[in-house]
């Protein structure tokens, strides 16, 4: 089956940008999180102006304001994005926030913390029990140690190439 590019949603989002909005949708979708927030973000990493107000993305996203009400919350919420006045203007508007894919990538890691947590609980378990079939479990922990490591020194690398 042949793919077609997806239309442009208002005369400012181009094809190309509409492709790749619908792309960090999708994107976001496959992490658990709605394609709708993603589809969000999408449009703020590329929007101009960065500062956007809910009716500007429902327009450019083609979506009502009540879906985009609701998806900028789960991002606020999530530290994703910010709300920012503009002078003279009574609307909220909202941009990226600095810092926000290290902010990920700590929630991650620490996420990755606490499953690794539970699946200690679960060998506990196994080992009470005297199993055998331990295998998996034993791989998973070894990879969640081995990323428990590296994962913050290659964090704090980045954090100090990024400051020169």
């Amino acid at each position: 089956m042949i793919k077609k590019k997806p239309a442009p949603r208002s005369p400012a989002v181009t094809a190309e940008a509409s492709e790749f909005i619908e792309e960090m949708g999708l994107t976001f979708e496959k992490t658990g999180m709605p394609r709708m927030a993603g589809r969000i973000l999408g449009h703020l990493l590329i929007c101009d102006p960065p500062t956007q107000s809910l009716d500007q993305m429902g327009q450019a996203l083609g979506a009502s304001k009540a879906s985009i009400s609701t998806m900028s919350k789960l991002l606020l919420n999530g530290g994703f994005i910010k709300r920012v006045g503009v002078s003279g203007d009574r609307r909220d508007y909202l941009t990226l926030k600095v810092g926000t894919f290290e902010d990920i990538v700590t929630r991650q890691i620490h996420d990755m913390m606490s499953f690794r947590k539970i699946l200690a609980k679960a060998l506990a378990i196994l080992e009470k029990e005297k199993r055998t079939d331990t295998h998996h479990l034993h791989e998973f922990l070894e990879l969640y140690e081995f990323m428990r490591k590296k994962m913050p020194e290659m964090l704090a690398q980045w954090q100090r190439e990024r400051k020169k």
